[in-house]
């Protein structure tokens, strides 16, 4: 069929146009012709809303399906079979991908649920063995709906983040760009949290589809006993991976932790410690570095040696489990979920990171900016605090030269760092 004889505003029916073009090849006069049509058919796709990885997917099975037949015209029959599995396995996912979002595109997500939750059950697969059938049905439309440009876009977001790496600033950013349409879990403190990864609950899921609206759902883990799986994230799931430099994270969080020292003094000025780690409050955190000064204690230099001993077992078991398994967050590019490492100093794009997420950038008057607090490290908000650091500032960058040592990644992320 010419191009000149097909006509369509749906971007999936000029894909499939497109693939049919293409498989339809034949050596001779014609082929040059052939071609450029396969070539108009995708351009179309694209100008009716298609977005630049489904083009892309489109085209792989096409050279796949060829690499498929040069194969088995090679005797390579086994490669050729695997091949084909993988090309019919991408052409059932694509034709239930389609057909899931026309259902919600007519608003009728049950009927989309029950066509991905047929396609996965036909599937065998270990990726997320933890989730259940209906979790990964849930993730699975989310896909559909963030990959497509007529429909909301979803996001399951579980952060793995080393603490003091700038998760409470990506919380408020998401909050700020999304506005009723963000749900989070922090998990240590959340009242119900089920405690699953990929997270179960569902409703805030349903609750946006009845309604055709957006949602981005963050948890938060610092998988601080370094148990959590690592599966690879399902489609609709990004696992953010949150790192900072090592001597800046142990500054602020050996600054956190004199809050711990002083916990009966602050629950007698009624601030109670569970609230200052969930929110972050800059006024409650202001009164309690006050209170610290005025009556307040610190470690002794025997205890953060010790501190200092277990924080670095930590972080190079956290860096070691999580670095190898994350790419560079693509800014400039919509992700398309997986794992992705964000460093603390990234957070400065803010604005690019929100595209990412194909989220609108946010204007001045409600944007949020990036400053860090202190731009000399060793500075803290607290006088009695900030003598404790520089007190103990070769043991940290010492611990820091432990770290780079052990996780040479690292020193790949923070050049100037590891040198000095």
């Amino acid at each position: 069929m010419g191009q000149e004889a097909f006509d369509s505003s749906d971007p999936g029916e000029w894909l499939r146009h497109a693939r049919e073009l293409m498989g339809a090849l034949q050596p001779g006069p014609e082929q040059g012709r052939q071609l450029q049509q396969a070539f108009l058919a995708f351009l179309q796709a694209r100008k009716e809303g298609a977005r630049e990885a489904e083009v892309k997917a489109a085209q792989l099975e096409i050279v796949e399906a060829s690499l498929q037949e040069a194969l088995a015209a090679a005797d390579q029959t086994k490669a050729a079979d695997l091949m084909g599995q993988r090309s019919e396995a991408a052409l059932r996912w694509n034709e239930a991908r389609s057909r899931a979002c026309d259902a919600l595109l007519q608003g009728e997500w049950q009927a989309a649920q029950a066509v991905i939750r047929s396609w996965l059950s036909a599937q065998h697969s270990e990726t997320a063995p933890a989730a259940t059938i209906e979790t990964l049905t849930e993730l699975h439309l989310n896909a559909c709906s963030a990959e497509h440009p007529r429909l909301p876009g979803m996001w399951l977001v579980e952060g793995r983040s080393l603490p003091r790496s700038g998760h409470h600033y990506l919380k408020s950013l998401f909050a700020r760009a999304c506005g009723d349409h963000f749900s989070y879990c922090e998990g240590y403190q959340e009242p119900g949290c089920c405690r699953t990864s990929p997270c179960h609950v569902s409703a805030y899921w349903h609750f946006a589809r009845d309604r055709r609206q957006p949602h981005l759902r963050l948890l938060k883990s610092h998988d601080f006993h370094l148990e959590d799986a690592t599966f690879e994230p399902p489609m609709g799931m990004v696992r953010l991976v949150q790192v900072r430099r090592p001597l800046h994270a142990l500054v602020s969080w050996l600054e956190l932790e004199q809050l711990n020292e002083n916990r009966q003094l602050l629950q007698q000025a009624s601030l109670a410690l569970e609230r200052i780690y969930l929110y972050h409050e800059a006024e409650v955190l202001e009164e309690a570095w006050r209170l610290i000064d005025q009556a307040g204690v610190v470690m002794t230099s025997e205890q953060v040696s010790e501190w200092l001993n277990r924080k670095v077992r930590y972080v190079v078991g956290f860096l070691q489990k999580w670095l190898p398994l994350a790419k560079p967050f693509p800014f400039g590019h919509r992700l398309s979920g997986g794992d992705v490492l964000l460093r603390y100093e990234d957070l400065g794009r803010s604005q690019e990171l929100l595209e990412s997420f194909g989220l609108a950038r946010l204007d001045e008057e409600h944007g949020l900016a990036f400053t860090p607090r202190h731009p000399d490290v060793m500075q803290r908000r607290s006088a009695r605090v900030a003598e404790l650091i520089q007190a103990h500032r070769r043991e940290l960058e010492e611990a820091e030269a432990v770290v780079f040592a052990e996780v040479p990644s690292m020193q790949e992320l923070y050049p100037v760092a590891a040198r000095v």
